[in-house]
């Protein structure tokens, strides 16, 4: 729930006062500090999730630097960073029983080094086996802190709705399970709070994610890099051990290398002693900003094209600036630069020293900060986004007050249409087959589904045939028509990609549910499952599960937003590529009832596969059907191009994990214009009815066409 500010003169304050008056005028009960809901819960795990994934980005980075240590001495430049960030001394004797050993097994203090990176607080907890265990357990293996400390530190964090887990594998013989059931030291007295029975799993049913701390029961600590729950299939990284390096060498030991194991067989569950993952309350900064899209990614795309970082922010005494090469940089009005996002290490924020050759370089390239003239509109932009903090910040209150909002819009949509029906002056059809309506000529002017839109609607454009076409494919996708009691609900799919917490909280509804298991097996007959399993279901597979749902009577809110929750909750839906996929196979057969004879497989052609297709060169050039696309990322196909005087405008629809309509996340569209027609720069985006400087994520994307578009 929304939490009043202590200071509600502030700005934060006035925002406070107006929620609750908007709150007493909606009757809806907007809850004081301390307030829990789910939405709160899932929303600081996906905090946590997202700092998960950038340690899991830093460990991929280490681990393509080939990080070994020198012999067999736990020793090396980068192996003793690892150990001092555990508050260990490099070299000291840890290890008095291997002669001529200095230092001390690194495998957890790599995995501590990988957290901090995301704001983890306490790298030391992850330096042995035994630590990491007690800290997941809220338990001190060191005694620094004292059992009612921690107590009560795990009260806090379950007030805050975020706290320390601890899973178990089913059948893999937990030494913690076992001495958590013991009496004395290891039992009650210790342990009383932890219940090893229900946090212990079935593989198909264990509930990690890419960042878990893995615990191994002869004493190795380990990362979670990726975990595929239908198949069993386990990726870790390490260190301090063998196994696969990034040049495809095996290292014998001692080493940072990617491990795979199937916990399908007893050989591998029997290795493991639980999978711990931390709260967020556990790390402390700025949380890395959520990708546009954690798209899935090819066996063989680069890992490092993934990687997460803090994204920065404009203000009037700052500006985030595109430069040659794929370089963005950060100009402070202090003198001060860095670079933000670079071709070779992606979104790392460097600051780059005065006086240097290279300084002097990006300096003559983006000229110096603006006057104070420039200055102000900067201040405007970032006043535009205290409002846009609002909207997105406001949590649960917010939500209700929209969704109240919405609903009232809806049911006054239907009259409308009720009236128009019985006058006879047509409307809309419901068919979510047919053409959308026409689209509005002065383009330039029209918000076409950006976050700040006015109205949610989604219209593709109809000029010239592919476009006709897209427009034929948004409509269907983003349109899911559902007969409830004889009337038609439009639903707009949500997001959904077939990894982390998404994937596992699917996955779990979907083993909870016979009937609703036995509604997939129908609707995915013949196709393995693909569509629901890997976040990438077509139109009308997402309609007829929901219609049989609807029938059988397993939804319980049938209205637009209840229905689109329902496919939210198990997971059928599609990703950025998925949809991109889906619309190209579409223009070339005409077909949306997937077959398995398409041309492009979208169960296995993730971003990196589609930023490899061939480049187009220049704005000019561009064309409905090409792709804005970032490797590992994103990508957003466009499905409206059109030339005018001032510029290359465009439109593109994506299917996001951001907010891209009033209802949130899902499938949408957002409206661009390229100034020059020559050059793929200074990118803006539709804002309201003008268009802005885009941010430098969105300058950073490349465009490309897929064969299919050749011609």
């Amino acid at each position: 729930m929304a939490s009043a500010p202590e200071n509600e003169a502030s700005l934060d304050g006035r925002k406070w006062e107006w929620l609750k008056k908007m709150g007493g005028l909606l009757d809806v009960q907007i809850s004081p500090a301390g307030g829990e809901s789910a939405s709160n819960n899932r929303q600081l795990d996906d905090e946590v999730a997202n700092r998960q994934q950038a340690s899991v980005d830093v460990a991929i980075q280490e681990w393509e630097s080939l990080v070994r240590e020198k012999g067999s001495t736990n020793r090396g430049t980068r192996v003793d960073d690892y150990i001092r960030n555990a508050g260990l001394n490099p070299k000291a004797d840890y290890n008095k029983k291997r002669e001529g050993v200095q230092g001390a097994e690194w495998c957890g203090a790599f995995v501590g080094f990988a957290m901090t990176q995301s704001g983890f607080k306490d790298a030391p907890s992850m330096a042995s086996y035994q630590k990491a265990r007690d800290y997941f357990l809220y338990r001190s293996y060191t005694g620094r802190k004292s059992n009612e400390e921690l107590d009560e530190l795990r009260a806090q964090q379950e007030a805050t709705g975020s706290t320390r887990q601890y899973f178990i594998l089913e059948g893999s013989d937990s030494d913690t399970a076992e001495k958590v059931k013991k009496k004395g030291k290891y039992g009650q007295g210790k342990y009383g709070h932890y219940d090893p029975d229900a946090n212990t799993f079935e593989y198909q049913s264990l509930p990690i994610q890419p960042g878990d701390v893995a615990l191994f029961k002869h004493g190795h600590v380990g990362m979670v890099k990726s975990y595929d729950p239908q198949s069993g299939a386990l990726e870790t990284i390490e260190g301090n051990t063998g196994g696969t390096r990034a040049d495809d060498t095996k290292a014998g030991a001692n080493a940072v290398v990617q491990k795979k194991y199937d916990l399908t067989k007893d050989k591998d569950r029997t290795k493991f002693d639980g999978f711990g993952r931390p709260s967020s309350g556990d790390f402390q900064g700025e949380a890395p900003e959520p990708k546009d899209e954690a798209d899935d990614v090819s066996a063989d795309e680069n890992p490092q094209a993934t990687t997460t970082t803090l994204a920065p922010i404009t203000q009037s005494n700052k500006r985030t600036v595109p430069g040659g090469g794929g370089y963005v940089y950060e100009q402070h009005a202090d003198g001060k630069i860095f670079i933000v996002d670079s071709p070779k290490v992606g979104k790392k924020r460097t600051e780059v020293q005065k006086g240097t050759k290279g300084y002097e370089a990006i300096l003559a390239e983006i000229g110096p900060f603006p006057a104070s003239a420039e200055a102000a509109e900067g201040s405007s932009a970032s006043e535009e986004s205290l409002f846009d903090d609002l909207v997105d910040s406001a949590s649960e209150a917010a939500k209700q007050v929209g969704d109240v909002v919405k609903d009232v819009y809806d049911e006054t949509g239907k009259a409308i249409d009720k009236v128009a029906d019985f006058l006879g002056i047509g409307g809309e059809s419901a068919d979510q087959g047919s053409a959308p309506p026409p689209a509005n000529d002065d383009k330039k002017d029209v918000d076409r589904g950006s976050p700040n839109a006015a109205t949610p609607e989604i219209t593709g454009g109809a000029e010239t045939e592919t476009e006709k076409k897209l427009a034929e494919f948004t409509h269907a996708m983003s349109n899911i028509v559902v007969n409830v009691n004889g009337e038609p609900v439009s639903v707009r799919p949500p997001y959904h990609i077939n990894r982390g917490h998404r994937k596992a909280d699917a996955v779990k509804q979907r083993a909870g549910n016979s009937k609703v298991n036995a509604i997939l097996k129908k609707v995915f007959k013949g196709q393995q499952g693909k569509g629901a399993k890997t976040g990438k279901a077509t139109p009308q597979q997402m309609q007829r599960f929901l219609q049989e749902s609807v029938d059988q009577k397993l939804v319980k809110d049938t209205s637009a937003k209840g229905l689109r929750n329902f496919l939210d909750e198990y997971g059928i839906s599609t990703d950025c590529s998925g949809l991109a996929v889906q619309a190209l196979n579409y223009l070339n057969d005409g077909n949306m009832t997937r077959d398995g004879d398409e041309q492009i497989n979208a169960s296995n052609t993730g971003t990196g596969t589609l930023a490899r297709y061939p480049n187009v060169k220049s704005p000019a050039q561009l064309q409905a059907g090409d792709m804005m696309v970032k490797g590992g990322s994103h990508v957003r196909l466009l499905i409206d191009v059109d030339t005018e005087d001032d510029g290359i405008y465009f439109t593109t629809l994506e299917s996001t994990a951001g907010k891209v309509s009033q209802s949130g996340d899902g499938v949408g569209e957002r409206r661009w214009r390229f100034p020059d027609p020559g050059k793929f720069k200074n990118l803006e985006i539709q804002r309201g009815d003008v268009f802005k400087a885009a941010g430098g994520s969105d300058q950073s994307y490349i465009y490309t066409r897929s064969k299919l578009m050749a011609n």
